[in-house]
């Protein structure tokens, strides 16, 4: 139900049980599993501090699986080859019988081609991914992430119908369904898709509503993409002074992460920001 400060939590006190029944593997696996929860609460430096602590000891797919997940951070910190490194070094996952760990795979695989630049490879990548619907649900993260993957994706290409036809399917979920982070993403891909489209009504609703859920659930690095995608409409419309409170904020999340790519695209935003004030 994406309350991953809560899902660490217990984690770190399952992790404690398994150290005092001296099962490695469960130690080992159960901290791997951590990783996903650090990266979205923002916490990058200790899951890599994790990822680089256990991979010599993990063999496992289901740890190798959650390993995955800081290539996710190396992504969005611009060091791609370390990405892509991770994810040649478990390539045995992508036919995995697990249904689970070729999921999450092809969700990684996605998340570091995207970044390459290669759009169209990543779209097919979460398609692959997404199929897991049908036998783990809705509220599974391969599902969740895989699909934020492919409307990031279709929107990068662009592919505005589906980028639609992904959107539909989440949006015409029962409220069971739309867990929170689903709920969040799928308001910002919409006002992404509307914004390129032009239609402009809804769209700042849609911003400041993604962006409350985001706050309201830790999911710190999501929250400052949204602030950041959100000024950059703002300014479209000339909207410069309301813009810049979710610059300076987004800009702050990006250098304690040290997310250069997005650091870099505030920066412009802040140039344009004051070329249309001077």
């Amino acid at each position: 139900m994406d309350r991953f400060a809560e899902a660490f939590a217990a984690g770190e006190r399952a992790i404690a049980f398994a150290r005092r029944r001296g099962d490695r593997r469960w130690e080992l696996n159960i901290r791997a599993g951590g990783i996903i929860d650090l990266y979205l609460l923002g916490r990058w430096d200790d899951a890599l501090a994790v990822a680089a602590e256990v991979e010599p000891d993990i063999t496992a797919d289901s740890g190798r699986a959650e390993l995955l997940n800081a290539a996710l951070v190396h992504c969005e910190r611009g060091a791609l080859e370390d990405a892509r490194r991770l994810v040649a070094k478990n390539d045995r996952l992508r036919d995995s019988d697990g249904v689970s760990y070729r999921a999450g795979y092809a969700r990684v695989e996605a998340h570091v081609l995207r970044a390459e630049g290669r759009a169209a490879d990543a779209l097919a990548a979460a398609e692959r991914a997404l199929t897991v619907r049908s036998e783990l649900g809705t509220t599974q993260k391969e599902f969740k992430m895989s699909f934020v993957e492919a409307c990031e994706a279709a929107l990068a290409l662009p592919d505005l119908r589906r980028a639609e036809e992904l959107l539909g399917v989440v949006e015409a979920f029962e409220p069971g369904e739309l867990t929170p982070y689903l709920q969040g993403h799928s308001l910002r891909l919409r006002a992404g898709l509307d914004a390129v489209r032009e239609q402009r009504d809804g769209i700042d609703d849609r911003f400041r509503n993604a962006s409350r859920l985001f706050r309201e659930f830790d999911l710190v690095f999501d929250l400052a993409v949204t602030q950041l995608e959100h000024a950059e409409w703002l300014e479209a419309q000339g909207r410069v002074e309301e813009a810049q409170p979710l610059l300076n904020e987004a800009r702050e999340t990006f250098e304690r992460l040290q997310a250069t790519p997005w650091l870099e695209r505030a920066v412009r935003a802040e140039s344009a920001r004051a070329a249309q004030t001077a």
